[in-house]
């Protein structure tokens, strides 16, 4: 018991305080009612003020300590009856509050495991990193957390990319808009450094005094502690992602690194699904482009071999070969191919090379193509020319 105190006093004092344990449904709130009441019987201190935030993990800790000084204080032979009865009574109770915090850390996994499969299921659709940045602060919200920023490892440097605040967009731009006015280099004065250095989540309980954190970032936010966690993609840090304000635990702490560490592992596997469907998006297009080449080709083929072929008695010489005073008196779609033709029609009418492309089946790099060999075979310089000479003949 307390030194300097009364028996009376302090069983009075103990049994004011023991009624109202149990009262609550927020386990942490519990877990300090018994604290302070382990601190009464016992005279240590092991309970965190009443205006301190504290972790379920760090009340779990101070109930060990709390527990470890009333099994020493029950050891003392001099207890009265009444005295080691309450012991024994706050030893069951902080036993109780470790089980229901416990407890209360196994239901919220169980809630969040699901939130971050569903997350990974949504993230496997984007076909771009961009748009994977994009989407990333409204999955992390989803997952459960009310403020969040995914930011850039550009070069060496910490860029913000998009934030998300609930039901506060314009704090989410002031965020935003502070992480990349300040960009800062991840150096070894950086916490953040860890996450390109280890690869594994952080977790920052106090950044309000802590020198090596982002401190334009940590004054317009104002937090009291967040999780990050970087994303990789193969050998890279691609970005970071940073949380706080947890539905599930108020103050970010352990669980909370665990669950943003999972996300970003997941957001990680999506960017490099995304990047691969760059790649391919690429490959497409050269393919396509070295398709049209190949048609081109042909053309030129066959035009060459039609224009050396043999003229038959009495035919004259077609535009593309008879002299210049000549062709102009000609009809000049009489040098093209039927496809140029049929692309010199729908230029004459207007279309644009996407609606030729469509209208024809072909890519648009062929229709482009096209357009060239037109310009070339009738000697004109553009689009206006080429059309004129159609109309005019």
């Amino acid at each position: 018991m307390k030194a300097n105190a009364s028996p009376d006093s302090e069983t009075r004092r103990a049994t004011s305080v023991f009624r109202q344990v149990g009262g609550s449904d927020d386990e942490v709130r519990r877990a300090r009612d018994v604290l302070e009441l382990a601190e009464v019987l016992t005279g240590t201190c092991s309970a965190p003020g009443p205006s301190t935030t504290v972790t379920p993990r760090a009340m779990e800790a101070a109930l060990d300590v709390a527990q470890s000084s009333v099994v020493d204080a029950l050891s003392n032979p001099s207890l009265t009856q009444a005295e080691r009865g309450y012991l024994s009574a706050v030893l069951v109770q902080l036993g109780q509050s470790r089980t229901a915090l416990r407890e209360a850390d196994t239901a919220r996994r169980m809630t969040a495991l699901p939130s971050v499969r569903a997350a990974m299921d949504r993230l496997r659709s984007a076909t771009s990193i961009a748009a994977l940045l994009e989407r990333a602060p409204g999955e992390v919200a989803k997952v459960g957390y009310d403020r969040c920023l995914v930011s850039r490892v550009h070069d060496g440097r910490w860029v913000a990319e998009s934030a998300f605040v609930k039901d506060d967009a314009e704090f989410a731009e002031a965020i935003t808009a502070a992480g990349r006015q300040s960009p800062r280099r991840i150096d070894q004065t950086l916490l953040e450094s860890e996450l390109v250095r280890r690869r594994k989540p952080l977790l920052v309980t106090d950044p309000q005094r802590n020198p090596r954190v982002h401190r334009e970032l940590i004054t317009v936010t104002g937090t009291q502690a967040y999780v990050a966690a970087p994303v990789v993609v193969g050998r890279t840090v691609l970005a970071f992602v940073h949380a706080d304000e947890s539905r599930y635990s108020g103050l970010a702490d352990e669980f909370d690194r665990e669950v943003i560490g999972m996300l970003t592992e997941c957001l990680g596997l999506a960017a490099e699904r995304a990047a691969y469907h760059e790649r391919l998006q690429l490959i497409r297009r050269t393919m396509a482009d070295s398709a049209a080449l190949v048609v081109d080709f042909v053309d030129e083929m066959v035009e060459t071999s039609l224009e050396a072929a043999p003229t038959p008695l009495g035919r004259v010489e077609d535009d593309c070969t008879a002299p210049a005073a000549f062709r102009a008196r000609s009809s000049p779609p009489s040098c093209l191919t039927i496809r140029e033709r049929e692309v010199l029609e729908l230029m004459a009418a207007g279309d644009t090379n996407v609606r030729i492309a469509s209208s024809l089946f072909i890519t648009e790099a062929t229709v482009k193509a096209h357009v060239k060999h037109i310009f070339r075979k009738l000697g004109v310089a553009n689009r206006a020319e080429a059309v004129s000479r159609y109309l005019r003949s």
